[in-house]
């Protein structure tokens, strides 16, 4: 075991030198911007003041029942060609596809597939050769799997040994075999979209967050362990309209039905103060600048002014940020865990008041990073390119307060629209959309089940005005009716039913569990949603309630 241990280490600093001996060579893409990356850099204007926002709400889900196939670099996954005289160094195909998880590299990428492969039972496809044109400004640019060589190759890993170079028709390419970042598995992600559920590689460099997003546009989500330039794809869904996951480095749980990459939610006010790491240095201490390039991003790109002090900080040095954190009193701090030196003030730290939280860049890769992500799940969150906004001046609690009598008088007919089961789509989509219209939901929560989550729960009571019940232990029928099902009820019939509620002075419950356009068996449709939404908002006569609400009213 020592030895082992030993090998890694020796490795890991072998690691550090030689990549370090490139670390410039990649510099020039460092003050690129969203522009650079495909998304337009115009920013979003939220339609009302935010208090609060949610990071880490964003996730990946890998069922065991759906048998997914993971598409993975080979670099840190399938081998290292720096570990020699190793189970896992050249002598290992590269096209090797792993039976079980002690066949994948156990650190950094490679850790969490094994994670992956254990809790979800994915199948692993290794993502080689890539091809890459050397272009007149000298760099190498990797292929989309179109033809097209889009995507810059940083200097030292296409000069692996492993690389073979090649001059036809007077170009010349390298084809990579240990492949590594996105911008190096682009090509084969894409001729093996169909085939791969999700794409695991580096994104410590702006085209590899290029390649990336050109992924998601294509429909494969990726995730990226070593998240330094993430935040140049900051609200890319919403600029872009599209709906695939990017996630950098978040952490992965395993679940009832398989895993779960991201999921993991803190709330911060926008008045409160924020201790971001920073610094000026390359490699290895380059990645301790992700924290303030995400909060800087974050601010640019949502036009909201927070209250961050960027405090330099290297490899093994997290204790400045407590340091700072401390003497203004501040509840989240920003940071990268490398090491164990990174880890243990941050460990203290959150363990000191449950209101402390941490946001973690670049660190679920590491051991030590992944650990305090598992140790503070309530506490610790992941650098979330599509946060969430909130605000408390649209409580509807408060504006049911303020309904004057002789307004309640004019009301005739009570609704209610219920959601079960605890989905993300309650409050990343439905709850903004009955907000524009006014109006507010109950949703049914669930505990003792992985998917639980009360800070969903809480954002929706406190933010959206919800009511949040318990979902029973099992389906009591005190009073069997026969219920219109989302096949059998048409908007026609929903009207004529809502006059019979005005008639009679009625309550209409709306039962649902998700709204989207999948055509889900649990899903109701969007279309129709709104359909619904815009006949009772023509509906002046009718009150949307909460279930507590309806069951306390008074005629």
């Amino acid at each position: 075991m020592g030895k082992r241990t030993l090998t890694v280490l020796v490795l890991f600093w072998c690691i550090v030198f030689a990549s370090g001996i490139y670390a410039g060579q990649c510099i020039a893409q460092e003050n690129q911007g969203q522009e650079d990356v495909g998304i337009s850099g115009e920013h979003r204007v939220l339609n009302e003041n935010p208090t609060t926002m949610v990071i880490g709400l964003s996730k990946i889900e890998l069922r065991t029942a759906d048998k997914e196939a993971i598409g993975v670099q080979v670099d840190r996954v399938i081998r290292d060609h720096l570990w020699y005289n190793s189970s896992f160094d050249t002598s290992v195909p590269v096209d090797r596809v792993p039976e079980d998880s002690s066949r994948v590299v156990p650190y950094m990428e490679g850790a969490r597939t094994a994670e992956m492969m254990v809790w979800a039972n994915v199948s692993v496809v290794p993502l080689t050769p890539s091809i890459a044109l050397k272009k007149e400004d000298g760099y190498y640019y990797g292929s989309d799997g179109q033809g097209h060589f889009a995507f810059q190759i940083c200097p030292d890993k296409a000069e692996y040994p492993t690389c073979e170079f090649v001059i036809e028709n007077g170009s010349e390419y390298v084809v990579m075999y240990d492949t590594h970042g996105f911008n190096a598995v682009a090509e084969q992600a894409y001729l093996k979209r169909d085939e791969i559920n999700l794409s695991i590689a580096c994104m410590d460099m702006p085209d590899k967050a290029k390649a990336a997003l050109y992924l998601a546009q294509n429909g494969i989500p990726c995730y990226a362990p070593c998240d330094r330039f993430t935040n140049s794809l900051m609200n890319y869904k919403e600029e872009l309209g599209i709906e695939t996951e990017i996630l950098g480095s978040a952490p992965i749980r395993q679940t009832d039905y398989g895993a779960v990459i991201g999921d993991q939610p803190v709330v911060i006010s926008l008045n409160e103060s924020i201790i971001a790491q920073y610094t000026d240095r390359l490699y290895p201490d380059q990645y301790c600048d992700t924290p303030s390039r995400y909060f800087r991003e974050l601010q640019k790109v949502y036009n909201v002014n927070l209250s961050v002090t960027e405090v330099y900080a290297n490899v093994g040095e997290t204790s400045n940020l407590v340091k700072e954190a401390k003497e203004q009193n501040a509840g989240v701090i920003g940071a990268r865990i490398f090491n164990e030196a990174d880890y243990l003030p941050l460990k203290e730290w959150l363990k000191e008041d449950k209101n402390h939280r941490a946001i973690l860049f670049h660190s679920a890769a590491y051991n030590f990073g992944i650990k305090l992500f598992r140790e503070f799940p309530k506490q610790t969150s992941f650098g979330d390119i599509n946060p969430k906004f909130v605000s408390d001046n649209l409580r509807h609690s408060d504006t049911e307060e303020k309904r004057t009598n002789d307004e309640k008088k004019n009301i005739s007919a009570l609704m209610s629209f219920t959601f079960d089961d605890d989905n993300p789509n309650h409050l990343e989509y439905i709850a903004p959309l009955l907000e524009q219209y006014d109006m507010k939901a109950t949703r049914y929560y669930i505990t003792g089940v992985s998917w639980a989550n009360f800070t969903e729960c809480k954002i929706l009571q406190d933010h959206y005005g919800w009511g949040v019940n318990y979902h029973p232990y099992e389906h009591y029928h005190i009073k069997v009716v026969s219920l219109y099902n989302k096949d059998g009820l048409t908007i026609s019939a929903l009207s004529d039913k809502i006059d019979e509620a005005v008639k009679n002075k009625g309550w209409i419950v709306f039962i649902a569990h998700k709204v989207d356009s999948t055509g889900n068996l649990y899903s109701t449709d969007k279309q129709f949603f709104n359909d619904v939404l815009d006949l009772i908002g023509e509906r002046p006569e009718i009150k949307v309630v909460t279930v507590s609400e309806a069951l306390a009213w008074e005629w």
